[in-house]
């Protein structure tokens, strides 16, 4: 059965409440322990070059992520398919979308990434790239669907208040000193681990509240395969594992084991390394299976390696309030928006995939008709790869639910910019599409098509001003 099917409380969930109920209680008569445990976490010590290696990493990859994205394209994007992220409500109406303005802080993120990575007034350089960062990037979600890179930015912010530059890095090499190890060094590490772990648990936790049985099956591992082979149809894995009932329960419990499990094994020096393991091991067989490798998250794992494991040097006094100040409002914020599912920018639970899966998908395909009522052939991928597919998707999405003029305008208008046969559009079609998405049954398709809207252009559609 599928956990919509369910009414009421399912038994499953009645026992995941007792569990967690009575871990609390443990931890409430173990509280000295548990304190203990902690203290030991945060006070470990570590060599400044770990960090730094960390810094280099990070900002490497926001640099990285740079190189195909241009935010001034997303500030010409018609305000029509904006949609505001949950919590944005305060500060929606004074979001600047000037294409210059929007521009130049690109050009700001990338000189301040580089000088990051060099570690050149490295405190100064990844304050800007991590503020400046937020907002170029931040532009991108604000179109109903999100991308999940917010750790990049959660983990940048520790570094921007840590004491980063002190190896690795032109700073280091202009004092002449050489740094030992220190907590300073070890505390954003620390709070970074319990990030991914939240990365992992909350997922992890949905799909347990929401659909336990189904993933516990297997069920939902394979729905879930076959929905994104579809979208990918020139990826099939070199193993089946949709073919192997065995393969498929096992890898929903590994699944589920893994998620729940990484962020209480990292806070042990002894069993660390299970989790690293595990989360590798993860993430290849999810590339391998899905095609989707999260190579933004596994880089991160090296701050799981000591790089300098005899490291010596002379004590350099840094504070670490900073690096808890910063921790402590990552953790808070995305705990909460872990518990209530909110999925927002750059706070957010991470995609749970918790809900019961289908050998069905629902597709919307928009088609534009000239003047003369004939179909005009063309080809959407440029303006879904500059969009991101995903979040094309949703557009086409958001249009078959709402039948919303403007954002139909707004499409069209969008469109008209990449694809120059969609300028002379004058009519628009939105069908619903039923698809099988299991590899056997593609023949099959569509399962069912309905036409949900038809809609008369009224001539050019006219851009936008940009505000």
């Amino acid at each position: 059965m599928g956990a919509g099917r369910y009414s009421g409380v399912r038994p499953d969930q009645v026992t995941i409440l007792v569990i967690v109920a009575a871990a609390i209680a443990l931890l409430v008569w173990k509280r000295r322990d548990a304190a203990a445990v902690l203290r030991s976490y945060f006070r470990e010590s570590t060599a400044p070059v770990n960090l730094a290696v960390f810094r280099i990493v990070v900002f490497g990859m926001l640099l990285y992520l740079q190189i195909d994205y241009r935010a001034e394209w997303f500030a010409r994007v018609p305000e029509s398919l904006r949609v505001m992220p949950k919590g944005w409500s305060p500060i929606w109406s004074i979001v600047p979308w000037n294409p210059g303005f929007v521009n130049a802080m690109q050009m700001i993120c990338i000189g301040a990434c580089i000088a990051s990575v060099l570690g050149f007034f490295t405190r100064t350089a990844t304050i800007i790239a991590t503020v400046t960062g937020l907002y170029v990037f931040g532009l991108q979600q604000l179109f109903g669907k999100l991308n999940h890179f917010h750790h990049l930015f959660w983990f940048a912010a520790l570094i921007a208040a840590s004491p980063s530059g002190d190896a690795l890095s032109i700073d280091a090499w202009r004092r002449g000193t050489r740094a030992g190890p220190a907590r300073c060094y070890a505390l954003p590490l620390r709070i970074t681990w319990l990030l991914l772990g939240m990365c992992y648990f909350f997922p992890g936790l949905w799909k347990l509240w929401l659909s336990g049985p189904e993933w516990f099956g297997g069920t939902n591992l394979k729905f879930l395969m076959h929905s994104v082979w579809y979208g990918d149809s020139g990826f099939r894995p070199i193993v089946r594992v949709d073919e192997h009932r065995w393969l498929l329960m096992l890898g929903g419990i590994g699944t589920l084991a893994f998620e729940l499990s990484f962020i209480f094994l990292v806070l042990f020096p002894r069993t660390r390394w299970i989790a690293v393991a595990m989360g590798l091991g993860f993430h290849t067989l999810t590339g391998l299976t899905l095609n989707i490798w999260f190579v933004g998250l596994t880089s991160c794992y090296v701050s799981f390696i000591n790089w300098a494991p005899r490291a010596t040097g002379e004590a350099i006094p840094h504070t670490r309030r900073p690096a808890f100040a910063v921790g402590a409002v990552l953790l808070f914020c995305n705990g909460v928006c872990g518990l209530l599912a909110v999925d927002s920018w750059p706070f957010a639970v991470y995609p749970t995939f918790a809900h019961a899966g289908s050998p069905q998908k629902l597709e919307i395909e928009v088609r534009y008709y000239d003047r003369e009522g004939v179909l005009i052939e063309f080809d959407d991928a440029p303006v879904a790869r500059r969009f991101h597919y995903s979040r094309w998707s949703h557009v086409k999405y958001r249009i078959a639910r709402t039948q919303d003029e403007r954002l139909v305008r707004g499409c069209v208008e969008l469109l008209a910019r990449e694809i120059p046969e969609l300028d002379r559009a004058a009519a628009v079609q939105v069908d619903r599409v039923v698809v099988w998405t299991d590899p056997a049954r593609l023949a099959e398709n569509p399962r069912r098509r309905d036409t949900i809207l038809r809609m008369q252009l009224d001539g050019r559609v006219a851009a936008a001003p940009a505000r």
